[in-house]
C-alpha cells in the first residue's frame, strides 16, 4: 500500500518537473526567436540604408 502511493506521488512528482521543463524550453525558445527576428529586421534595415545611400 505505502509502496503504491509512493510511485503514485513520484509519478506525480515526475509529472510535475517534465510539464515545468516543457513550459521553460516553450519560453527560451520563444525569446531565442524573437531576438533573431529582431536580429535579422536590423540587418534588413543596415542593408536598406546602404542601398539608398548608394542610389
Amino acid at each position: 500500500m505505502i509502496n503504491k502511493l509512493i510511485d503514485a506521488k513520484c509519478h506525480n512528482l515526475l509529472g510535475m518537473i517534465s510539464t515545468t521543463f516543457s513550459q521553460g524550453q516553450a519560453k527560451t525558445i520563444s525569446a531565442i526567436n524573437a531576438g533573431l527576428v529582431m536580429t535579422y529586421c536590423k540587418i534588413g534595415q543596415h542593408i536598406l540604408s546602404l542601398n539608398k545611400k548608394g542610389k
